[in-house]
């Protein structure tokens, strides 16, 4: 089986992790990522990424100097608005950045800090899709929470795939997989999903540097939250030296990396060869959102006819 990718290949592909225990495990994934943010930190550059904002119970990107106030995220399941943000900076060019995005903010970054003269490594997210701030709001009205009593969100970590983590001001921590439940459904129900999302095929950030998935490959998809995570690792120019300091890669064959998203590209080509269904979609949802969430079984019946309609439609050349 081959998918389609839109955009130049990667030049290599690997598989690892970080080697330190403890970013491996509150990471999303083989923690990768957020080594490469403290390896990017400790050589004296600086760092934009999102950190939790406890009072406003979001995420915002942030410009960090220094590896200790670096508080490993994972991943962030709801718009940040990142292209605002990086307007609002002061960029220097007297600095090295490392920034990281989704794919479809990778172009705007490397423009933006072009005309800076800045430098800037871009390290993409492989993305299904995000969702708006709502999806959380409905988590927690759908699991009897209150937004009042919440301290902290983590939508993912503690070993692979996690969950969604919500703390209460009380200490009490409240758990959603990412791989069935509540969130499992909102999330790939689509109905929170942002609309530019439904028009973009840009899986594997083909504007970045370096890009970092899940590891959809077999031998490397563990359960329990105490083994090894690891992280895909899809490199679009050579990465420097010291980004990979703590970091054990492997090299892998780059078909086989990209064929382990084949799930989500397939769903966005389906998605963009149909736009007029999904125009449709578009149309009807704020009016059933929330009778399908009244319910997790109905939400649940909903997630699973969503997600198989893209495989039945047959394909528009």
């Amino acid at each position: 089986m081959t998918v389609h990718l839109r955009g130049p290949r990667p030049i290599s592909c690997f598989i690892g992790h970080s080697v330190i225990v403890n970013v491996n495990k509150k990471s999303a994934s083989g923690g990768v990522v957020s080594q490469m943010i403290i390896n990017h930190l400790s050589s004296g550059g600086l760092v934009i990424t999102p950190q939790f904002d406890h009072v406003a119970l979001r995420y915002k990107p942030v410009v960090l100097c220094r590896a200790e106030d670096y508080s490993i995220s994972a991943s962030v399941y709801h718009d940040i608005d990142l292209v605002s943000s990086v307007r609002s900076f002061n960029i220097s060019s007297d600095h090295r950045y490392l920034v990281t995005c989704l794919p479809c903010e990778a172009s705007f970054v490397r423009n933006f800090f072009n005309k800076q003269r800045a430098h800037v490594t871009i390290v993409a997210l492989a993305c299904s899709g995000q969702q708006s701030y709502d999806a959380t709001v409905k988590l927690l009205e759908m699991t009897g929470l209150s937004v009042n009593d919440v301290s902290e969100i983590k939508y993912r970590g503690d070993g692979w795939p996690s969950g969604v983590q919500i703390t209460t001001t009380t200490g009490a921590i409240h758990t959603f997989p990412n791989l069935k439940g509540a969130w499992y459904n909102l999330f790939n129900s689509q109905l929170y999903t942002l609309e530019k999302c439904f028009t973009c095929t840009d899986v594997l950030g083909k504007n970045a540097d370096i890009v970092c998935a899940d590891p959809w490959i077999p031998e490397y998809m563990k359960s329990s939250s105490t083994e090894t995570s690891y992280t895909l690792v899809f490199a679009r120019k050579s990465i420097e030296d010291y980004l990979l300091s703590s970091i054990s890669l492997k090299e892998i064959d780059i078909d086989k990396a990209i064929l382990s998203q084949k799930y989500t590209i397939s769903r966005k080509e389906g998605q963009l060869r149909h736009i007029e269904i999904v125009r449709l979609f578009l149309h009807v949802r704020p009016l059933i959102r929330d009778v399908v969430t009244a319910n997790l079984f109905v939400l649940k019946v909903f997630r699973i006819l969503y997600s198989k309609l893209w495989k039945f439609l047959p394909n528009q050349n």
